[in-house]
């Protein structure tokens, strides 16, 4: 009991500074835009999430590799548009609160974190991924859905 409220602890306090650092863009994937809404691109998903409404759909440009802590509190589709998104990140690298996250075409959306791959959390809240993983040395937890939160992993 007192191990199980010493990692609540922790990962409340984890989700929290997953909450600030997700005010810093996520890397880009390569030189150029990465993802967009319409027709407006974005350099980073993170500056794509930030600028969406609820209910809007972030269609990814290539495949590749983004690096950085993501937060989505709002209604969103990603649009994988046949590409392989690999999201990495110290920490948790996708927190889903109160909200949704779906996926549509086809491609892959992978993430992977040192504490937690992919968090959702609320009973409104959901996500789909195709794989999550956590690779810290301490309890790390691949995918959690907390307070009625439902997760889809897709792949492994």
């Amino acid at each position: 009991m007192e191990r199980n409220l010493k990692r609540n602890k922790l990962l409340a306090a984890v989700v929290a500074a997953v909450m600030i650092v997700s005010l810093f863009p996520a890397a880009a994937m390569a030189e150029g835009n990465v993802c967009a809404i319409g027709t407006q691109e974005y350099p980073t998903l993170g500056e794509a999430v930030t600028a969406a409404n609820p209910g809007d759909t972030i269609r990814f440009l290539d495949s590749g590799n983004l690096s950085g802590n993501i937060a989505i509190n709002k209604n969103l589709t990603f649009d994988l548009d046949g590409h392989t998104v690999n999201l990495s990140a110290t920490g948790i690298a996708l927190t889903v609160s109160g909200a949704a996250l779906t996926l549509e075409n086809a491609g892959a959306f992978n993430v992977e974190g040192t504490v937690c791959g992919v968090n959702v959390i609320g009973p409104s809240a959901s996500a789909t991924v195709t794989s999550a993983a956590a690779t810290g040395t301490s309890e790390p937890i691949a995918a959690l859905a907390k307070n009625g939160g439902t997760l889809t992993v897709t792949g492994n």
